[in-house]
């Protein structure tokens, strides 16, 4: 892999992470603004991403072999992620606090290499420890004033079994995109998600003797928000984090989730006009340094992990 290609695939990483940290204000502003629930607003936005990625392939604009085939391959690892995922951090979040819910979310990098060596027998052998350090010690920072409080709940578990399950998707992927392409394992993983959504509230419904849900479109500020979740949170957000996972390691994206935090305050401060506090902000910044630090290579380092990651 040339040195341009691991550069596209960080900036890549970078720009994914970036989105999902927005997903978060744009779900917000969905939800204030309509009666649907979360379990339907991520319905929708998955059935829009599957709706635009067959539009695209179509159209010719997006080169992919999507078929029936496809949808098997990734069946079982979209189980894991993205709707394994969304399920236990949707009821995970409803039964523990946000501050707690950031630092299980936030352990990404350290979970990540357990699961590799576990499933994969992965030997990080070149993992860089000091970003992993800064990364968690950034999230804990922005969350040290509830720290205090944190206990072991059912919501705190549900949340930890979806970040394996997450991790679980990030070390499998490499091997599944060995034979297939980051467009194609992107439909794939994206479409299913869709189906088993849908699959799910329509039983859900059915059992509330009500559809009307499905009719519900809501106001302008609430189509706007789903036109980013459906688009850019799903399409584009996927196809830059399943590039970067195919050309980097799975730690180093890891890393890079929790680039998340860091757009999301920064959107709730130009936005929402949140308020931080000073130790807030100084987690931000270790996040951020942490994020420079992962992509920070020395010349005499960079053809080892240029050669592990083709």
């Amino acid at each position: 892999m040339t040195t341009n290609k691991k550069r596209l695939a960080y900036l890549a990483g970078i720009l994914s992470s970036s989105i999902f940290g927005l997903s978060f204000l744009f779900s917000k502003i969905a939800l204030e603004n309509s009666n649907s629930d979360v379990f339907f607003l991520i319905c929708s936005r998955f059935t829009l991403g599957s709706i635009i990625l067959i539009l695209l392939i179509k159209l010719r604009l997006l080169k992919s072999e999507l078929n029936l085939t496809i949808l098997k391959k990734t069946l079982k690892i979209s189980i894991f992620y993205p709707t394994g995922y969304f399920i236990l951090e949707l009821f995970g979040i409803n039964l523990t606090s946000s501050s707690q819910a950031g630092i299980i979310i936030g352990l990404f990098p350290i979970f990540i290499p357990i699961i590799g060596y576990i499933f994969e027998k992965e030997n990080y052998k070149n993992i860089k420890i000091l970003p992993i350090l800064f990364s968690i010690l950034g999230i804990i920072i922005i969350n040290i004033e509830e720290l205090s409080s944190f206990k072991i709940n059912m919501g705190n578990l549900l949340l930890i079994v979806a970040v394996i399950f997450g991790s679980y998707y990030n070390v499998k992927v490499k091997k599944v995109m060995e034979n297939m392409d980051s467009v194609s394992l992107t439909c794939g993983t994206i479409i299913n998600t869709a189906i088993c959504f849908n699959i799910i509230l329509f039983i859900r419904q059915s059992l509330n003797g009500s559809f009307s849900e499905y009719l519900y479109y809501g106001n302008f500020k609430y189509l706007g928000s789903v036109l980013f979740l459906g688009i850019l949170s799903t399409v584009l957000a996927f196809l830059f984090m399943n590039y970067t996972l195919k050309h980097l390691s799975p730690v180093i994206m890891g890393i890079l989730y929790n680039l998340t935090t860091l757009i999301s305050a920064i959107a709730g401060i130009i936005i929402l006009k949140e308020v931080l506090s000073f130790i807030q902000i100084i987690g931000l910044f270790v996040i951020l340094l942490s994020v420079f630090l992962s992509c920070y290579e020395k010349r005499e380092g960079v053809k080892a992990e240029v050669q592990r990651s083709v």
